[in-house]
């Protein structure tokens, strides 16, 4: 019975509300998961660290339906180092459209952006891919960002060489303190799925 649970973690717990959104913080590890989203707002930035008890803690994850039906939220970016994101974590967010994912992101989810009708832009940091599932994503038109010389790792990763999805090479990304920003600049995209068909390039 115990397996039913969304995560487990050694050592004593406590919980936290920063922000508007809700953190399970453990002190031994000095890690923290974020369980409850800020609702009602239409922008959202997870944190690479939270600081509570004069004590800072790294948020490693996204907990299960951490922002499930929140349809307000129109975009998320998530800073390292968020390493997972759990199930149906962002389901039915209805006017989700653009979504920013970290650097450390190891794994997505079952269902984690399903019935996202309007998500339109996935960007991602890494250059190796996460695991993600056959449903992790909507089926509709995607286009998804990586960093340079990566889009031949994400199209032939299982369940990211989607027909759906049209991939563009992004400039490779900077830090600055905890957070990792995309440098804006030119973008190779792709017009179809697949590598090598017909490209054009835009300044963005």
């Amino acid at each position: 019975g115990w397996k039913g649970f969304m995560s487990m973690v050694e050592g004593s717990i406590t919980e936290v509300k920063i922000e508007g959104m809700t953190y399970v913080c453990v002190p031994q590890q000095k890690i923290a998961k974020l369980t409850k989203g800020l609702t009602d707002a239409k922008e959202v930035k997870i944190p690479s660290k939270i600081y509570t008890g004069g004590v800072s803690y790294y948020v490693v994850g996204i907990e299960r339906s951490a922002f499930y039906g929140f349809n307000t939220l129109e975009k998320v970016v998530i800073l390292d180092s968020v390493k997972t994101i759990g199930l149906e974590a962002f389901k039915n967010c209805s006017k989700l459209n653009t979504v920013e994912l970290p650097l450390a992101l190891v794994s997505i989810g079952e269902k984690a952006f399903e019935n996202c009708s309007k998500l339109s832009l996935i960007v991602c940091a890494s250059e190796t891919p996460a695991t993600i599932f056959e449903n992790t994503f909507p089926v509709h038109a995607v286009t998804i960002g990586v960093p340079q010389g990566s889009k031949d790792a994400y199209m032939n990763a299982p369940y990211w060489g989607n027909d759906n999805y049209s991939f563009f090479d992004s400039m490779s990304s900077i830090s600055e303190g905890d957070e990792t920003e995309e440098v804006p600049g030119i973008y190779q995209v792709l017009t179809e799925a697949k590598i090598g068909r017909a490209s054009c390039r835009e300044r963005v």
